[in-house]
């Protein structure tokens, strides 16, 4: 029987930079396949290793995962906690003077001899000011409790389109108020996007 005089070498690991940067699976010894890496543009801010043995995988240097690991937790956690103000401070403000037109525990001035106070009036007179109130305390019922939140900002949706017509067109005082409830609005709209995602479909 002929001697072998050849060895098999197994190949080593090459060093070569790739752009892994926003996957939240990084971790520790996190990998992701070959095919991904090559299809992806190089960039210097990750190195990695290709492992030729284990069927071209590529292992993630421990500093750079563990760096992207914990920003992408950073950035998950820091969202939540905005979320969470926005929810409670949106829903706040319209169950209190959603319920102020109903309890009048807030004191409020006459309205003024101006087309702002017509239009108040005519409001107050109709009870159309009261069906505005109960979608404001429902509403703002559900982004307190963080239930059926997609739902009270459809509720909420149309009320606060019309707070920004009637100071954009009678009342600009009251237009910083109304840029930050818009703004909270836009806000939670944009975290519960999957929720109003077949809106804008075809």
């Amino acid at each position: 029987m002929p001697r072998r005089t050849h060895k098999f070498a197994v190949p080593s690991p090459v060093r070569r930079n790739i752009c892994a940067i926003g996957r939240r699976d990084v971790g520790w010894y996190s990998t992701i396949p070959y095919a991904l890496a090559k299809s992806s543009a190089h960039c210097p801010t990750n190195l990695a290793w290709i492992d030729s043995s284990n069927s071209g995988q590529i292992w993630i240097v421990p500093e750079f995962g563990r760096w992207n690991f914990r920003l992408n937790q950073f950035t998950i956690a820091a969202m939540k906690i905005l979320t969470i103000i926005a929810r409670v401070l949106l829903g706040l403000i319209f169950v209190v003077f959603g319920s102020n037109i109903f309890l009048h525990f807030i004191p409020m001035p006459p309205p003024p001899p101006t087309l702002i106070g017509d239009f108040s009036k005519a409001l107050f007179l109709s009870h159309y000011l009261h069906v505005v109130g109960a979608l404001q305390v429902i509403g703002g019922a559900l982004l307190l409790l963080g239930r059926f939140v997609p739902l009270g900002l459809t509720l909420l949706g149309p009320v606060i389109v019309n707070i920004d017509l009637v100071h954009i067109l009678m009342d600009p005082s009251g237009l910083p108020m109304a840029a930050f409830i818009s703004i909270l609005a836009i806000f939670l709209l944009w975290r519960y996007r999957s929720a109003f995602a077949g809106l804008v479909q075809p």
